[in-house]
C-alpha cells in the first residue's frame, strides 16, 4: 500500500514540474505583417481575421475633414487605412514618414488596415509614380496606388456637398475618361486647366458594388500643384480649331486630338440639359451641353466642345456653345418610299432633319414618351416623340401619316462585328406639329371589332346597371314620400290635439286653480292686517286659506288625472336607467345607485324615452364634473306623476352662475326642452361642497291607472 502510494506521489510530482516548465516558457504572438504588399495578397476571409500589422511607409493621400481617408505606400506597394479617429493629429501630412499599426480588415474593394496607432519617423518625399494608361486602371490591380495618369481635362467642377468640397476633374484618354478629385484647390486655378493636356499624379481608388466588384475609379489627388500641365487650355472655348462636321474623328497619322474643337451649324432640336442637335449642310451631330443655355430651333450657334464617339458619327460633349443669329431651321431632306426598298436608304442620315411618309403598324407609350412602330416599303422603325400634347385626331395603329423629325442610324450587332452599312433607323420629333395624319386607318379590323364589342357590352351592362339603379331609387322614393305623408298626417293630428287639450287645461286651471289662489292669497293678506289686533281672526282667515289650498290641491290633482294616457312601454324603465348606470360606474370607485319603482306598463313609450335621456344627462354631468363618489338615481310614479331624481355628493356649484347655450353648453338647457315638451317640471338645487339634487316631474298621460311607489 505505502509502495502505491509513492508510485502516485511521483506521478503527481511529474506532473508538476511538467506544468510549471510549460507555465514558465512564453506563447509566441502571431508575427505581424510588415509589408502593404502582404496585406493586400490576403483572401478576403484571411483578411477578416484582424491580423496584426506593423509596417512603415509614406503618407500619400489623407483627408483628415470629415470621415478621415488616409493611404500609407511602403516600398511594395499601397494601403487603405480605415476607422482614423476624428481629427486626426497634424503630423499626419502627405510626405510624412510613419510607422504604422493596426489590424488587417477586408476593405470596400480590396484588403485594407484598420488604424489603432502610429509613431512619426520624419518626413519624405513621395514615391515615384507608378506611369499608367487608362486600360492599366481598368485591371483594377492598381488599387491605393500612387500613380501618374496624362489626359485632357474636359470639365471642372467643384462638389460642394462634399465634405470638405472637392474640385472635380474630368480627364479624358484616347481610351476613355476618368474622375479626378482634389482635396486642396483654388477655385480660379481649376478652372485653367479646362483643355490643357496634364499628367496627374494620385491615388488610384476604386469603388465597388456590395459584391466586392469595381464600378468606378477616382484618382484621389492631395492639392493642385500634383497635377502637372504639359500643355496649357485655350482659356477662350471659341478660340479652339474650327473643324468642319466631316473632319470629326477621321484618321491622323499621330492619333486623334483629345484637345477641344469649335463647329457650327443650325440647331434643329434642342432638349435643354439634355442634348443639342446641330445641322451643318448635308450633315448633323449631336451635342451634349456641358451646362444648360438658351437656343431655339433655327438659330445658328457655335458650339466648342470634345470630340467622343457616339452611336454611328461622332458627337460633341462636355460642350459650350452661343448663339449667332437666327436664319431659321433647314428644309429637311425628303426621303421617299422607294428609297428604302427593305433596307436604309443610301445618304448618310444620321442626326439629320428628314421628312418621310410611313404607315402606323402600333403605339406604345413610355412614361413621358409615345413610341410610333412604322412601317415603309417592307422597312420597320420607330418614331419618338417626348411629352406628347395635342395629337392629331386620327393617330391610330393603320393610318397613313407623314412626319418630320431628326433621323438617327445605328448598327446591330451582327453588322458590328463583320463589317457593313447601317440597318437600325429611328426618328425622334421635335414636337407633335411634325407629325400629321394623311389618311385614317381602317375600323374594321380585329382590335376594332373587338372594341366595339367591347363598347357595345359595356353600353348594354350601363343601360342594365342603370335601370336597376332606377327601379331600386323609385321603390326606395316611394316608400320614403309614403312614410313621409304619414308621418306629417299623425303629426297634425297631434298639434291638433294638443292644442286643444291646453285649451282644455288652459281653462280648467283659470277656472278652479287660479281663483282659489286668489282667494287664498287675499286670505293671508287679512290675516297678516289681524295678526296682533285680532289674533283669533286672523286664525279664522288662515283656517280659510288651508281649506282653499286643499281644494287647489284636490282640483290641481284631478285636472293631473285626466292627463295620463294609456301608451304601453316596450321596455322596463327601471332596467334601462340600470343598464345605462352601470357602465359609467365600471372601473371606477364611484357608487351609481338606481332605486325605487315603477311598473313598465306604467310608463308609455315616449315618456320613458325622454325620462331615460334626462336620466342619462344628469349622470353624465355629476360623471364628469361633481367628482360625486356617490350618485343615486330615485324613480318614483306618485298620483300620475313620473317623479325622476338625481343626488350626488360632489362639489357641487352655483346655478345661477352655470354656463348656457351661449357658452356652448346646451346640457342643462335640453333637460328644461324635454320636460317642457312632456308638460313636466325640472328643478335643480346645488352649491358649492353640497352636491347637486336634480329631480324632474312628468305628468302621466290620462287615462293611466295611478300608480303608488
Amino acid at each position: 500500500m505505502k509502495r502505491v502510494l509513492a508510485i502516485h506521489l511521483l506521478w503527481l510530482a511529474a506532473f508538476a514540474a511538467v506544468a510549471r516548465f510549460c507555465l514558465a516558457v512564453p506563447v509566441q504572438a502571431a508575427e505581424p505583417l510588415r509589408e502593404a504588399r502582404a496585406v493586400l495578397n490576403l483572401p478576403p476571409d484571411e483578411a477578416s481575421r484582424g491580423l496584426p500589422v506593423v509596417l512603415r511607409g509614406v503618407i500619400t493621400y489623407i483627408k483628415p475633414e470629415g470621415r478621415p481617408d488616409l493611404i500609407v505606400q511602403d516600398d511594395t506597394a499601397g494601403i487603405f487605412v480605415n476607422d482614423l479617429p476624428d481629427n486626426p493629429p497634424p503630423e499626419l501630412r502627405p510626405g510624412a514618414f510613419i510607422e504604422l499599426r493596426g489590424v488587417t480588415v477586408q476593405g470596400n474593394f480590396g484588403p485594407a488596415v484598420r488604424y489603432q496607432s502610429f509613431t512619426l519617423l520624419g518626413t519624405r518625399p513621395l514615391p515615384e509614380p507608378t506611369r499608367v494608361s487608362f486600360d492599366d486602371l481598368q485591371s483594377a490591380r492598381f488599387h491605393s496606388q500612387y500613380v501618374e495618369v496624362a489626359g485632357v481635362v474636359r470639365s471642372v467642377q467643384i462638389d460642394w456637398q462634399l465634405t470638405p468640397a472637392r474640385l472635380l476633374l474630368k480627364v479624358a484618354t484616347p481610351a476613355g475618361q476618368m474622375d479626378v478629385w482634389v482635396l486642396r484647390f483654388t477655385e480660379d486655378e481649376g478652372l485653367r486647366l479646362v483643355d490643357a493636356r496634364v499628367r496627374v499624379r494620385g491615388v488610384c481608388l476604386y469603388w465597388s458594388n456590395t459584391r466586392r466588384q469595381p464600378i468606378s475609379l477616382r484618382i484621389l489627388v492631395n492639392d493642385l500643384p500634383s497635377i502637372v500641365v504639359d500643355r496649357p487650355g485655350q482659356l477662350d472655348p471659341f478660340l479652339a480649331p474650327l473643324v468642319p462636321l466631316d473632319a470629326l474623328l477621321q484618321y491622323r497619322p499621330d492619333g486623334s486630338d483629345q484637345h477641344r474643337i469649335r463647329i457650327r451649324g443650325v440647331v434643329t432640336l434642342h432638349r435643354p440639359g439634355e442634348v443639342l442637335i446641330l445641322q451643318n449642310g448635308p450633315l448633323g451631330v449631336k451635342i451634349r451641353p456641358a451646362v444648360s443655355a438658351d437656343a431655339s430651333v433655327g438659330d445658328e450657334i457655335e458650339a466648342a466642345g470634345f470630340v467622343s464617339r457616339g452611336g454611328y458619327t461622332a458627337e460633341l460633349q462636355d460642350t459650350v456653345f452661343r448663339v449667332l443669329g437666327h436664319p431659321g431651321p433647314p428644309a429637311p431632306q425628303r426621303l421617299a418610299q422607294s428609297q428604302f426598298a427593305g433596307n436604309l436608304p443610301a445618304p448618310d442620315l444620321d442626326q439629320r432633319l428628314v421628312q418621310l411618309q410611313a404607315t402606323v403598324t402600333a403605339l406604345r407609350h413610355h412614361s413621358a414618351e409615345l413610341v410610333l412602330q412604322l412601317e415603309t416599303d417592307g422597312f420597320l422603325f420607330p418614331a419618338t416623340l417626348v411629352q406628347p400634347e395635342r395629337l392629331p385626331r386620327g393617330l391610330q395603329p393603320g393610318c397613313r401619316v407623314e412626319l418630320a423629325g431628326i433621323a438617327e442610324v445605328r448598327l446591330s450587332d451582327r453588322l458590328r462585328l463583320r463589317g457593313g452599312g447601317p440597318d437600325l433607323f429611328a426618328i425622334t420629333l421635335r414636337d407633335a406639329q411634325d407629325l400629321r395624319v394623311l389618311q385614317r386607318g381602317p375600323w374594321f379590323t380585329v382590335k376594332g371589332l373587338l372594341m366595339a364589342s367591347g363598347l357595345g357590352l359595356a353600353a348594354l351592362a350601363l343601360a342594365l346597371l342603370w335601370a336597376v339603379t332606377l327601379r331600386r331609387r323609385v321603390e326606395k322614393r316611394t316608400t320614403q314620400l309614403a312614410r313621409e305623408i304619414r308621418s306629417r298626417h299623425d303629426a297634425e293630428i297631434e298639434f291638433k290635439a294638443t292644442l286643444a287639450e291646453r285649451g282644455r287645461v288652459g281653462a280648467e286651471l283659470h277656472d278652479t286653480l287660479e281663483q282659489s289662489l286668489t282667494g287664498s292669497s287675499l286670505q293671508l293678506q287679512a290675516a297678516q292686517l289681524a295678526f296682533e289686533a285680532q289674533p283669533q281672526q286672523s286664525r279664522d282667515h288662515l283656517q280659510t286659506a288651508r281649506r282653499l289650498l286643499d281644494q287647489s290641491r284636490n282640483d290641481l290633482r284631478q285636472s293631473l288625472g285626466r292627463l295620463r294616457a294609456d301608451g304601453r312601454p316596450r321596455r322596463d324603465l327601471m332596467t334601462e336607467l340600470q343598464e345605462m348606470a352601470e357602465p359609467m360606474a365600471l372601473g371606477t370607485d364611484r357608487r351609481i345607485v338606481v332605486e325605487g319603482s315603477c311598473p313598465a306598463e306604467r310608463v308609455p313609450e315616449l315618456i320613458g324615452h325622454h325620462a331615460l335621456r334626462i336620466c342619462q344627462e344628469a349622470l353624465t354631468n355629476a360623471v364628469k364634473h361633481s367628482q360625486a363618489k356617490t350618485i343615486r338615481v330615485i324613480i318614483a310614479c306618485v298620483d300620475g306623476t313620473l317623479t325622476l331624481r338625481v343626488l350626488d355628493d360632489g362639489a357641487g356649484f352655483q346655478p345661477n352662475q352655470a354656463p348656457g347655450p351661449d357658452n356652448g353648453h346646451f346640457g342643462l338647457s335640453g333637460m328644461q326642452e324635454r320636460v317642457k315638451r312632456l308638460g313636466g317640471t325640472l328643478s335643480m338645487e346645488s352649491a358649492p361642497g353640497q352636491g347637486t339634487q336634480l329631480e324632474a316631474r312628468i305628468p302621466l298621460p290620462p287615462h293611466q291607472p295611478l300608480c303608488t311607489t
